[in-house]
């Protein structure tokens, strides 16, 4: 009876070590599963940040090119306006020569008409003398 006695205290102690071995392994396997959970929630955030990481530097490239693209475009209007400005001035420059090479052609002209008014003036005022002296000289 002694023997039997320990017999069954030896069979609870083993079902007792089996039922504390069992719920070890349900709390394993409960610790188990719920780092697994959180490993694939995990896992799914970072795929999703990841996804949206790589829409957002494409789009930002994308930018980017747009931007490149607009800013060749824009030296390229730039340098034509520059070489049409040179080009405007240029004319401007010449046309501005060649009226300066008139205006002085014309003051020339001008002066020398001038000049053979003057002459004629002078002629004429001494032929005016000369009719009244004659005239002055006929009366006596």
């Amino acid at each position: 009876t002694d023997l039997e006695n320990r017999k069954k205290e030896h069979a609870a102690e083993v079902s007792r070590l089996q039922d504390l071995i069992n719920l070890a392994k349900e709390e394993h396997q409960r610790e188990t599963s719920d780092l697994q959970r959180m490993l694939e929630e995990t896992e799914e955030s970072h795929r999703e940040d990841f996804e949206k990481m790589l829409i957002v530097v494409e789009e930002q490239r994308s930018k980017q090119e747009a931007l490149e693209s607009k800013k060749e475009s824009l030296q390229k209007e730039i340098k034509g306006l520059q070489l049409e400005l040179q080009s405007s001035n240029k004319a401007h420059l010449k046309e501005a020569a060649s009226l300066n090479d008139s205006l002085n052609k014309f003051q020339g002209e001008l002066n020398s008409k001038e000049n053979m008014i003057g002459s004629l003036q002078s002629q004429i005022k001494s032929t005016q003398e000369e009719h009244l002296v004659a005239i002055a000289k006929y009366e006596k």
